[in-house]
């Protein structure tokens, strides 16, 4: 496997500044996260597979499956937008930023993400506040099955400050760009 790089198309290595070591250990937690949420994919297979076969080959539909997996897709997708944003992988529209020059695109990527760092922390101070409360209460579904829904909410919150962090990390990479070093 080639060497890590960003959307931008660093090496993570090209940044040897203090900075760059926090920057390079926040991609490395990003990454880490991100290829466990990947690997929650083949549990999240594995628990509707059971689900599929107890419901039609035994004619024995469980009551927890659909709940747990809506549970774990809110995992995976929480702890995978970090790594997305890393890698870019979230949707871009290139219309008309495409035929500026590399410096002009990075001004309005900087622009850009400013308003994802609006957007992802309010976010993050909301589901936070959600969290909190359902933590105090030991919330639960409410259904039949009733699992406690504050773990996934604590999951969700890591996932969502990752992708905060990840933010931050492109901005200050964007703004170097900019300033040419």
């Amino acid at each position: 496997m080639g060497p890590i790089s960003n959307s931008q198309g660093q090496s993570l290595s090209e940044i040897s500044t203090r900075p760059g070591r926090l920057l390079r250990c926040l991609d490395y937690i990003t990454r880490k996260t991100g290829l466990a949420a990947a690997f929650l994919i083949f549990v999240l297979m594995a628990l509707l597979s059971y689900e599929v076969i107890a419901r039609y080959v035994f004619d024995r539909p469980t009551i927890w499956a659909m709940e747990t997996s809506q549970l774990l897709m809110c995992v995976i997708v929480a702890l995978g937008g970090g790594f997305s944003y890393l890698y870019g992988a979230h949707v871009n529209v290139d219309i008309l930023v495409g035929r500026f020059s590399e410096r002009n695109r990075a001004i309005v990527a900087i622009f850009t993400e400013i308003f994802v760092f609006i957007f992802v922390g309010f976010f993050l101070l909301k589901m936070g506040t959600v969290t909190l409360e359902s933590l105090e209460m030991k919330e639960t579904s409410g259904t039949y099955f009733d699992p406690p829904v504050y773990p996934v909410k604590i999951l969700m919150v890591i996932g969502i400050f990752l992708m905060f962090l990840q933010v931050i990390s492109r901005f200050i990479r964007t703004c170097l760009k900019v300033m040419g070093r």
